[in-house]
């Protein structure tokens, strides 16, 4: 999918360079107005300064530095919004189209359509009584016979801190959740992680030793609640599959940490570590080809994870 994305994106950059052009002077218009209120704050605040008694000169300036730091969040927060909400619509929806054929199905929202539930359900983390979920941009469709769906997600609960009076916000996971029909029938559940996932239950799930490739298994850790099972779904084809997998989204940028993948209810889910903000317009950068070539990218790359796996493949019963 890596050639497909390069052979094709040089054709689609040059179908939405006017549209890139007009966000670039749209980014530089409201980028204007943000310095220009933050420079007027800042003269107005440093004469009303200049008035002040010495005794609270101190406490003064110190407002004032506040102040012109929260117009500039401020006005620079609806700026990105207004750039935001136009790229998403001219830009990434356009990119879905343009990923679109005889064999791929795919629809963009940029609500996110993650399910807390279902993170419960992969058994990838302990449950807490305040967790929360987040998510945006979702992209959901079919290649041939396998459902999908990906979008940002971010997954945390609140701790009470030390002196009883705060919370901190502890986060669990944070990048991109992808999930689709599995090729093969199972009842049990099968992770794979880098690590010993935190849901794990040791009354249920075993660790799966053994596995045909090495290299598989130093990079990632396997624990089922059926070893016959997870053999079963982890067959050396797709041990190797899921190595070139982790190391084509590591290259291309996508993530610089380990898949954690959870196999339940004869689904796939898999959940890719990022902090970067995919299909977000920027602000204090320039509006061009790099910005659009790197979300094109992660997009391609998701829908390839059918093709990647062989999940097209169908065994068996399942149909």
């Amino acid at each position: 999918m890596d050639d497909y994305a390069n052979d094709i994106l040089p054709g689609f950059i040059t179908k939405v360079r006017p549209v890139l052009e007009e966000l670039e002077e749209q980014r530089k218009h409201n980028l204007k107005k943000t310095a220009f209120l933050t420079v007027s704050i800042a003269i107005l605040t440093s004469i009303v300064v200049l008035f002040i008694p010495t005794s609270a000169k101190f406490y003064a300036v110190a407002f004032s530095v506040f102040l012109i730091f929260l117009s500039m969040l401020i006005s620079s927060s609806f700026g990105r919004r207004e750039l935001d909400s136009k790229y998403k619509e001219l830009v990434v929806k356009k990119m879905v189209e343009q990923v679109n054929d005889e064999n791929i199905a795919c629809e963009y929202s940029r609500n996110g359509c993650a399910n807390i539930d279902t993170f419960r359900r992969s058994s990838l983390f302990s449950q807490h009584p305040s967790e929360r979920l987040s998510s945006e941009d979702s992209f959901c469709g079919r290649v041939g016979n396998s459902a999908f769906a990906f979008c940002e997600a971010k997954y945390s609960y609140c701790e009470e801190c030390q002196d009883k009076e705060r919370e901190k916000e502890v986060v669990l996971f944070q990048g991109i959740q992808f999930e689709a029909d599995f090729n093969k029938n199972f009842n049990g559940k099968t992770l794979v992680t880098h690590f010993c996932p935190e849901g794990v239950s040791y009354s249920r799930f075993k660790k799966v030793k053994n596995l045909e490739n090495t290299e598989f298994c130093k990079k990632f850790s396997v624990y089922s609640t059926n070893d016959i099972e997870a053999r079963y779904i982890l067959s050396p084809a797709l041990q190797e599959r899921i190595l070139s997998l982790n190391d084509s989204f590591v290259s291309n940028s996508i993530t610089r940490n380990h898949l954690k993948i959870s196999f339940f209810e004869n689904r796939i889910f898999i959940l890719i570590p990022s902090s970067k903000n995919n299909f977000e317009a920027s602000f204090f950068k320039r509006m061009d080809e790099t910005r659009v070539g790197s979300d094109y990218r992660v997009i391609t790359s998701l829908i390839s994870i059918i093709e990647e796996l062989n999940l097209n493949t169908r065994i068996w019963t399942k149909e």
